[in-house]
């Protein structure tokens, strides 16, 4: 069976990421008013969905992990991770801009590169050699952080792929974007995609994001 395109608009709440069907005034989540924000939806028709044998396990079987997760040696950092960053999990770091949500990733960077972790900074928003000025005036050595300068979702997943890290950087989220989506990088479709595909990477290869 031939596998068409169907394209639909739908109207994304730009607040709290919420999906209507048609525009209205207010968000019925967040309760925002004009925050709805019109994006062209793709659908395949004739494709049957795919169906992924996940692993079931009793709880007495489920050996534990031999590392119990890294440190930062930041202590409000590690305090709001619960301690410690665990392997596959993903944490999404906001704030308003020029608060120091850079600072903080790329310091963040250096203290488990300190451990021995191999770290991946993507950058999307700074050029490499910007992201070197700023190194240098922060003091990060960085021996064991490799970044690149990237917003494309299929190149992380590449690297990802073919290379081993421990923990996976990307500032930001909402400059990067999928090739396979018809909507523009930073909109809330975007960026929830993107989102969704690199926690199923992180979580499917045991990487700190």
């Amino acid at each position: 069976m031939a596998i068409t395109k169907k394209i639909k608009s739908a109207y994304f709440c730009s607040q709290c990421g919420a999906e209507h069907p048609k525009w209205q005034g207010q968000c019925r989540e967040c309760n925002a008013w004009n925050s709805l924000i019109e994006e062209k939806v793709t659908t395949k028709k004739g494709q049957t969905a795919k169906v992924t044998d996940s692993v079931k396990k009793r709880i007495p079987e489920i050996e534990m992990s031999q590392s119990f997760g890294y440190k930062s040696g930041i202590d409000e950092f590690d305090r709001v991770l619960g301690g410690h960053l665990l392997p596959g999990m993903t944490i999404l770091i906001g704030g308003e801009p020029g608060i120091g949500k850079s600072t903080l990733i790329l310091q963040a960077a250096e203290a488990y590169s300190k451990l021995g972790l191999q770290v991946l900074y993507v950058t999307g928003e700074e050029s490499l050699s910007q992201l070197k000025l700023r190194s240098n005036r922060l003091q990060v050595h960085g021996e064991n952080i490799t970044a690149i300068n990237t917003t494309s979702l299929e190149e992380i997943h590449q690297i990802i792929s073919k290379e081993h890290y421990q923990i996976i950087l990307v500032d930001s989220i909402q400059t990067i974007s999928s090739s396979t989506l018809d909507s523009p990088p930073g909109t809330v479709g975007q960026i929830r995609e993107v989102a969704h595909q690199l926690i199923l990477s992180a979580k499917a290869n045991n990487i700190s994001l």
